[in-house]
């Protein structure tokens, strides 16, 4: 447990004392806002969309140690989609990108033990923790078609 828990007396306990600590990956705010707009194209049986999304989460501690190493800064992502599709439904085109501002987050950190050789793909050591980033920006393009 972390030193600020309290005196550790009772091998018999089975819980450690968090009172007043913030629980790890458990940010005290975590919100999203999400936007569309369709309208119909003149003339056409098409309607072409834009659409937005923002998700926020406030800081938190990345490892169940509380260690002040695995604490993380609160961060905002920010998604968007432009298309098309076909009134009916039947298909639909997008152009979408996420991530926007390219911010660097981590999903998860675990201490690294001495000597630990960490060679998983999208692992970056940091001061004592290998962490796992979130995606970078990414783009992409999506067709969907329904039989």
């Amino acid at each position: 447990p972390p030193p600020t828990s309290g005196q550790y007396s009772d091998a018999t306990k089975k819980f450690c004392n968090f009172n007043g600590l913030t629980l790890a990956y458990a940010p005290k705010w975590r919100t999203s806002l999400t936007g569309r707009w369709e309208q119909p194209l003149a003339n056409t049986d098409m309607s072409w969309f834009v659409a937005a999304d923002m998700s926020y989460q406030s800081s938190s501690y990345m490892d169940a140690s509380l260690d002040p190493r695995s604490f993380q800064d609160g961060y905002a992502l920010y998604d968007a989609s432009l298309g098309v599709s076909a009134q009916s439904g039947k298909w639909r085109v997008s152009l979408w990108g996420k991530n926007l501002a390219d911010k660097r987050y981590y999903v998860t950190e675990a201490a690294q033990t001495q000597g630990a050789n960490i060679g998983a793909g999208g692992t970056a050591a940091a001061n004592g923790f290998v962490g796992w980033l979130g995606n970078p920006r990414t783009w992409g393009m999506e067709l969907d078609y329904k039989w």
